[in-house]
C-alpha cells in the first residue's frame, strides 16, 4: 500500500465530507478533502443555476467543477485511495473520466439511497468498493461485480456535545420538512393533550420560502404546525446542537426512502445528550437499544403517547439520554466509522 493518505471527494452539504476525513486523521491517515457544490434548494436559485446560460451560471459552474477535479486528480498519484461520496453532482461522464483515469483504488460511499442518487449504480460500477447507506439497496449494489458494505452515518462529538442550556422547548424537530414529516408534526401537535402554549420548535425547509401562495396553502393544510415552524436552510450543526439541549423531546422523522437506514439525527441527537422519540424502522434497533437508548413510535398517535409521557417523567427521559449518547460515543462517532470502513477495505483487499 503507498503512504497512508487518503483523497475525499464529496458535497459541500452538512460537511461530512470534512467529518469523514478527520476520522481518518483519528485512525492514523492523512486525509485531502475536496468539495463540490450541489444543486441549491431554493426554486429562484435553482433557476439560475439550470435555467439561465446566458449569464454564464453553466460556464462557470463548470469551470469551477473542472478545477476540484484536477486538483483531485493531481492530489490522488500519491494516495492510497480516493473516497467519493455521493459524486451525484458530477455529470457521469465527467465522473466516469475521473474515476478510470485515477490509479489508486476508488471506494464509492453512496451515502443516501439508490432513490436519491443518479445514475447510482453507473458510478459504484466503476469503484473498487461500495460502502452503501440503505439496506434496502444491498441487493441491486451486491449484484455489482464489486465488494460493498453497508455503512451508517455517525456523529462527530466535537460537534454535538451537551452545553448544559436550559430546556426552552417542550418539542423539536430538525429537518426538511418533506409532506410526510408535516403530516406526522400535525397530527402529533394536533393531540388534544398539546395545548396553543406549548413551548415547540420545528426548524426546516418547506421548499416555498419564494413562494407566499404555496407558504399558505402549506400552512393551511398543517394548521397545528404553522405556529411553531421557522424557515431554515442547512442550519449549521453548532444550531442544531444547541436546539436538541433546548429540548426536552427531540423528535425523528425519516424520509420515506429510510427503509432499513437512519439518517445522522438518529446520531446527533444522541451525541447532544438529548432525549430522542425516533420513527422505527428495520434499522433503528441495529444502532441503538429501544426503550433504553432512544425511544421509538410507529404512529403519530404513539408518538403523541410517549412524548406526553417523557414530557411528565423527565428522569427516565433523562436515563435513556445518556444511554444513548454513551452508546454514540463508543460505537457511532466519524473515528469508529472510518475504522469500520478501513477493516472492510482491508478484508476485501482494497488496501
Amino acid at each position: 500500500m503507498k503512504k497512508k493518505s487518503i483523497v475525499i471527494l464529496g458535497p459541500a452539504f452538512g460537511q461530512f465530507p470534512q467529518m469523514v476525513a478527520k476520522g481518518f486523521r483519528q485512525n492514523g491517515f492523512s486525509a485531502e478533502c475536496f468539495c463540490y457544490a450541489e444543486p441549491p434548494d431554493g426554486m429562484l436559485q435553482r433557476l439560475v443555476w439550470e435555467h439561465l446560460p446566458r449569464v454564464r451560471v453553466h460556464a462557470f459552474r463548470r469551470a469551477a467543477l473542472e478545477r476540484v477535479l484536477r486538483r483531485v486528480s493531481k492530489a490522488c498519484e500519491d494516495a492510497a485511495s480516493l473516497l467519493v461520496i455521493k459524486g451525484d453532482a458530477i455529470p457521469v461522464d465527467r465522473y466516469s473520466v475521473l474515476l478510470t483515469s485515477v490509479k489508486c483504488p476508488k471506494v464509492y460511499w453512496m451515502m443516501d439511497s439508490l432513490r436519491g442518487i443518479k445514475d447510482g449504480l453507473a458510478r459504484a460500477r466503476l469503484a473498487d468498493m461500495i460502502l452503501s447507506f440503505e439496506g434496502t439497496d444491498s441487493p441491486a449494489v451486491g449484484s455489482l461485480p464489486v465488494p460493498h458494505q453497508l455503512v451508517a452515518l455517525a456523529v462527530d462529538p466535537d460537534q454535538y456535545f451537551p452545553i448544559g442550556s436550559a430546556q426552552r422547548w417542550a418539542l423539536s424537530f430538525v429537518g426538511a420538512l418533506y409532506p410526510n414529516r408535516l403530516a406526522m408534526l400535525d397530527s402529533i401537535l394536533s393531540d388534544t393533550r398539546f395545548s396553543q402554549e406549548l413551548h415547540a420548535r420545528i426548524v426546516g425547509d418547506y421548499r416555498s420560502e419564494i413562494n407566499p401562495f404555496r407558504t399558505r396553502r402549506l400552512l393551511h393544510a398543517y394548521p397545528s404546525v404553522a405556529p411553531y415552524l421557522q424557515q431554515a436552510t442547512h442550519w449549521p450543526h453548532e444550531r442544531i446542537n444547541s436546539l436538541n439541549n433546548e429540548s426536552r423531546v427531540c423528535l425523528n422523522i425519516f424520509h420515506p426512502q429510510s427503509v432499513d437506514s437512519v439518517n445522522p439525527r438518529v446520531f446527533e441527537i444522541c451525541g447532544s445528550g438529548a432525549f430522542q422519540l425516533c420513527q422505527a424502522n428495520a434499522a433503528v434497533g441495529r444502532y441503538l437499544d429501544l426503550g433504553r437508548e432512544v425511544e421509538v413510535f410507529e404512529t403519530a398517535e404513539e408518538a403523541a403517547d410517549k412524548a406526553f409521557y417523557y414530557l411528565n417523567h423527565d428522569a427516565a427521559a433523562r436515563r435513556i439520554a445518556a444511554a444513548g449518547r454513551r452508546r454514540v460515543l463508543a460505537e457511532h462517532t466519524y473515528k469508529t466509522r472510518v475504522g469500520q470502513i478501513i477493516q472492510g477495505l482491508k478484508r476485501n483487499g482494497v488496501f
